[in-house]
């Protein structure tokens, strides 16, 4: 995690913690989560000291740890048709030990269809290492999408801000067996968030992702069995996917070069046995606190770099490194999916990821694809029309999958 000031006067979330606001606790709920209840008038790019609770030794996962209210979510998403919560939750680290992961829950106003409230988890884009970037925080675009999905499509939707963006550790970027639990269990402390607030929710799970989320979502549906075998999973949604991580560090190319370094450190942060000083260049480990505590824009220091100059080997070809980037590969995905491809994005190219989706047809996947005519990267991300249509497809299972 990074450093920062534990003396925060406020943030996007409004959560007071100095003279002149205020902060109202609640009774202690019955999953044994504390709760309080936020104002949403004003910002500070860092996280609150809400998020630096270690989880409890006896966590289990998926356990609800904190939650507090945002009392005004206009103020943050610009909709007052909805409630929305922040918590955090637990999650296990690569030895089992549990640490906290934290997200945001939108929740339509109204009551809830019969049967209790269809539960989508979202995951978000890339947005950067650092705690000040988590979107439970500081919210922008992939907030607002997750809560354009609640408010449109009349479910309850749950966001991760992945683990180390704004709670203890650093962000283990792409490394998928992380994303896909922070995913899944999110869904599973958000039942109890919403049980506590005598909200019933339905058994059903869907799963969207974009970018670093749908690589995020399509390990959450390989690993939904063995993680969250209550849900019943109706389909996943992956736009602009990375799959083959090691196939796409030959083709990255300025800012691109930045996230294969970044994802070089997020392993590290996941697996200790892992040195960045193998693979990339002292230039680069002289900017390690600036990749870890930055946000997207940060990383601009890594890019104007001589691109040549930031690996000394590649990550593909020395062990153990070479073991850890094949393992981000996702695996087969359970349930019905949505691959969206941009004809015109130069960072996840189409070939690779119809190679991806070939291999995992081939396993025995439900997998349909959109290509997206002469839709970059971030234009395919960029559409919130998009993404709403293709987030009805696969919920009223439209779809035309290999292996149907």
């Amino acid at each position: 995690m990074g450093s920062r000031s534990r003396c925060v006067t406020a943030f996007v979330l409004g959560v007071a913690l100095v003279a002149g606001c205020s902060s109202t606790p609640n009774s202690e709920s019955s999953s044994n989560a504390s709760s309080t209840t936020t104002d949403s008038s004003s910002s500070d790019p860092t996280a609150p000291d809400f998020y630096l609770d270690p989880a409890p030794d006896d966590a289990q996962p998926g356990q609800l740890l904190k939650s507090e209210e945002i009392s005004d979510p206009s103020a943050f998403v610009g909709s007052r048709e909805l409630s929305a919560s922040r918590f955090t939750y637990a999650v296990p680290d690569n030895n089992g030990v549990p640490i906290s992961s934290s997200a945001i829950l939108f929740v339509p106003t109204g009551v809830a269809p019969e049967g209790g409230w269809p539960l989508l988890t979202y995951a978000h884009p890339t947005v950067g290492l650092g705690d000040k970037c988590a979107p439970s925080v500081v919210g922008g675009g992939s907030t607002e999408a997750s809560a354009a999905l609640a408010r449109v499509l009349n479910v309850a939707v749950v966001a991760t801000d992945y683990r180390g963006l704004g709670t203890p550790g650093v962000h283990p970027y792409l490394v998928g067996i992380a994303a896909g639990d922070d995913v899944l269990l999110a869904a599973r402390a958000a039942r109890t968030l919403l049980a506590d607030a005598a909200q019933a929710t339905s058994p059903t799970l869907l799963i969207v992702g974009g970018s670093q989320g749908a690589h995020a979502a399509l390990w959450a549906a390989a690993r939904a069995p063995e993680t969250a075998p209550e849900f019943t999973i109706v389909g996943t949604l992956a736009q602009a996917q990375p799959n083959d991580i090691a196939k796409l560090y030959p083709n990255l190319e300025g800012l691109e070069k930045a996230l294969g370094v970044a994802a070089v450190f997020g392993a590290a942060a996941y697996d200790s046995s892992l040195d960045p000083s193998q693979v990339v260049s002292g230039e680069v480990i002289d900017l390690r606190e600036t990749i870890e505590t930055g946000c997207l824009a940060d990383l601009v220091s890594v890019a104007v770099l001589d691109p040549n100059s930031l690996f000394t080997e590649n990550p593909n070809t020395v062990e153990p490194w070479k073991t850890a980037i094949e393992s981000l590969t996702a695996p087969a995905p359970i349930g019905p999916v949505l691959v969206q491809l941009g004809s015109a994005d130069t960072l996840i190219l189409q070939s690779l990821a119809e190679e991806w989706i070939a291999d995992q047809c081939g396993a025995g996947a439900k997998i349909a694809t959109e290509v997206v005519a002469n839709a970059g990267h971030d234009s395919l991300l960029a559409d919130p029309n998009r993404l709403i249509d293709a987030v009805r497809a696969v919920q009223a299972g439209e779809l035309k999958v290999c292996n149907p």
